[in-house]
């Protein structure tokens, strides 16, 4: 038996029994417990395993969670709901997974078409159909092949299937069997390539009129294509209410040709409650020029509502294959697809999860990027735990203002899912990437160059003299300052490197200054994302082919902090240097400030000096009166201690005899085998966003005891 359970929203586990009493989460004979889809085989030599009896399901999710479950025998075909997409986990003997889905064939009017979307998440996969075999061979005359981490839809006009429905009856007629006309059934055989090949695979029908939209599961993403000016269409259900954002990412497209990197691909992202949205009716929208837009949608906005469904359309500006996935504070756990960028907020001491899926090693070692926006998000990574938190992961990554890399090798990946959290340390925004490590042949191989759409021949053409570039921050990105004054300051830094073929040595560069406050806790000028979100543009010089570069920068507030850093771009290349901090608080103000206290002490010497002479000699009087006699208690004293709100004191609040009493020590002071731990003193008012890589060394001020003796 395999039993399926595939969730719409949360995370439901799988129990299965077949004893008298029903599953419980102590008593079960077989439990799926993963993240995501829960899919169990119950084979005829597992312990426990029989025949002619009965098995009982049980779901069981610690919060609320929609699902679907299908159970079928093993090589049977799964059924296929419409629009409503399905994950599959290779087979360890990569066997074929088969499933079936009916169409409804109508007297009168035109056959509908047939879409079957597969999606790779993880190694490459083929998808044959038949009508007339339900096992439908890998060769056969329908059929497709995805690349790994990549969609394919396989479209049947209404043509081909009134043909194949048509071939399906007249085998049956030979056959002297019966069947309803009116019904067709497509059987579909997925084969993956590779043992830890994930996919998704989703059936829809387009007719007169209709445009289909698949659903969309929260936290899971679903890859497709678009052709230009046409609209992919995708549905989300709200049942709870709760802020959530929905992120679409263009994957890279390769000319299968030549090789050339198809650079280019633009959608834009519609969203609206009423009715199917396009360029002229939306409620949200986003709609850059970058290779990633996502709607926030919160529920505080007008158009919010709980209980209905959301629909999503992904425009085509261009040809593109893309990612989508929906995410919102409630969700458990947001699967990262390698090349999928997503721009998520954590408040403020808490956390937000992601996986990354099992894959292939063949598919190489990966890297973890994430880029600050606002605040300060920590990066935590473990392979054992489904939530790594401060205290428990494998790997980390402190915020510091700069990205942030965490390298995944490839055995980790092959070994099972990886988990990640990033925890604020502030109320944060920040973008997060999963990529391929590049060995970098591939990027400056010379048959590669870049290619863009043209409107005018509806076709992607290469762009002369552009090749692939990247930049380089010059000279290790280090900026100086110099001539500061109050209101003013130079800017001096090194030229970016061109990195990658450039058959044109004329290339120009163009800089921008940006700036932020450093008492800002907020800002975070080290990263493209943070200095666009957190900074402002205090200078920019135009395309510029000198070694050195340095900009005149004034209309600075005197007596205030500033942080400040550069941006190189050339084409779509951008690259940032690191921070420099404009400090002049403390040099301007430390002259006053000397003065300030010389005079104050002077003032307060002199009127006690005029004070006691007017005391000596009888100019002021002073009240006296007489004080009481203490009433002594031979024997004992009472020690009391007034102690400040601490987690490390280690002074009792109790009575204690006055002689021979002494304080206790904290137990560090006297364990042998402690370790003596050194504090890196961090410069006053210096923020966090250094620039300095490493781990942030926190100064804790530990409050003191004051003690009083009472008689």
């Amino acid at each position: 038996l395999v039993a399926s359970l595939s969730p719409s929203f949360g995370d439901p586990n799988l129990y299965v029994s077949n004893e008298a009493e029903l599953p419980t989460l102590n008593n079960f004979g077989w439990r799926s417990s993963e993240i995501g889809l829960d899919e169990l085989h119950i084979g005829k030599h597992d312990a426990g395993y029989c025949s002619g009896c009965s098995y009982t399901f049980g779901v069981y999710s610690a919060e609320h969670s929609d699902f679907t479950l299908v159970v079928h025998s093993s090589g049977a075909a799964q059924t296929l709901i419409l629009n409503k997409p399905i994950s599959s986990r290779a087979k360890p003997n990569l066997t074929p997974s088969y499933f079936k889905v009916t169409l409804q064939l109508a007297d009168g009017r035109p056959p509908p078409s047939l879409e079957l979307h597969l999606s790779s998440l993880t190694g490459a996969c083929s998808l044959a159909v038949s009508t007339t075999q339900p096992r439908p061979a890998l060769g056969a005359p329908v059929h497709i092949e995805v690349e790994a981490e990549q969609p394919a839809t396989l479209a049947l006009a209404g043509s081909q299937t009134a043909q194949m429905c048509a071939d399906a009856q007249a085998q049956v007629a030979h056959k002297g069997n019966s069947t309803s006309s009116s019904l067709c059934v497509f059987y579909i055989a997925v084969q993956p390539a590779e043992p830890q090949a994930i996919f998704t695979l989703a059936a829809s029908v387009k007719a007169a009129g209709v445009k289909p939209a698949l659903e969309l599961i929260p936290g899971q993403p679903q890859l497709g294509g678009v052709v230009k000016g046409e609209f992919r269409y995708f549905k989300l259900q709200v049942d709870e209410a709760a802020n959530f954002s929905i992120s679409v990412s263009t994957l890279a497209l390769r000319n299968t040709y030549d090789s050339a990197i198809l650079r280019h691909p633009d959608v834009d992202l519609f969203v609206h409650t009423e009715r199917l949205p396009d360029v002229d009716h939306w409620q949200w929208r986003a709609a850059t020029w970058r290779d990633q837009d996502t709607v926030s949608v919160r529920t505080s906005d007008h158009h919010y509502c709980v209980g209905c469904s959301y629909l999503i359309g992904v425009y085509g500006r261009t040809p593109a294959n893309f990612s989508i996935v929906s995410t919102s504070t409630r969700s458990r756990h947001t699967t990262l697809m390698p090349g999928q960028r997503l721009k998520h907020s954590v408040p403020a001491a808490g956390y937000r999860y992601y996986r990354l899926l099992s894959r292939p090693p063949t598919l190489g070692d990966m890297v973890l990027l994430i880029e600050p926006c606002r605040g300060r998000p920590d990066l935590y990574v473990s392979s054992t735990r489904e939530k790594p938190s401060t205290l428990d992961f494998e790997l980390s990554s402190l915020a510091d203002g700069n990205r942030q890399l965490l390298k995944i090798a490839a055995e980790t990946l092959a070994s099972g899912d990886v988990f990640v959290s990033v925890f604020g340390r502030l109320s944060s925004e920040y973008r997060i990437v999963l990529e391929r490590v590049s060995t970098g042949e591939e990027d400056i191989a010379p048959e590669k160059y870049m290619m863009t759409y043209d409107d005018e021949s509806d076709g992607w053409t290469r762009l002369p003299g552009r090749p692939l570039l990247s930049l380089r921050a010059g000279g290790d990105g280090k900026l100086e300052l110099r001539d500061v004054t109050t209101t003013t300051a130079t800017l001096r830094w090194s030229a970016a490197v061109i990195a990658g073929p450039a058959p044109d040595e004329t290339l120009a560069i163009e800089y921008d200054v940006f700036f932020g406050r450093a008492d800002d806790n907020d800002a975070v000028i080290g990263t493209l994302c943070g200095a666009e979100s957190t900074g402002k543009i205090k200078a920019s010089s135009g395309p510029t082919r000198e070694a050195h570069i340095e900009q005149q920068l004034s209309g600075f507030a005197a007596g205030v902090d500033y942080v400040i850093n550069v941006r190189g771009r050339i084409g779509e290349a951008e690259v940032m240097y690191s921070i420099v901090h404009l400090r002049r608080t403390r040099q301007e103000s430390s002259g006053n400030g000397v003065m300030t206290a010389v005079v104050v002490v002077v003032l307060c010497l002199g009127a006690l000096a005029l004070a006691m002479l007017g005391v000596r000699r009888g100019w002021i009087q002073l009240p006296m009166r007489a004080l009481p006699m203490p009433n002594y208690r031979a024997g004992r004293a009472q020690v009391e201690h007034e102690l400040q709100p601490a987690d490390r004191f280690y002074a009792p609040m109790v009575s204690s005899p006055l002689s021979g009493y002494q304080p206790p020590q904290p137990p560090f002071a006297s364990d042998a085998n402690a370790t003596e731990s050194t504090v890196t003193p961090l410069v006053i008012n210096a923020p966090l966003n250094s620039g300095a890589a490493g781990p942030l060394n926190v100064l804790h001020e530990t409050p003191k005891m004051r003690s009083k003796i009472i008689t």
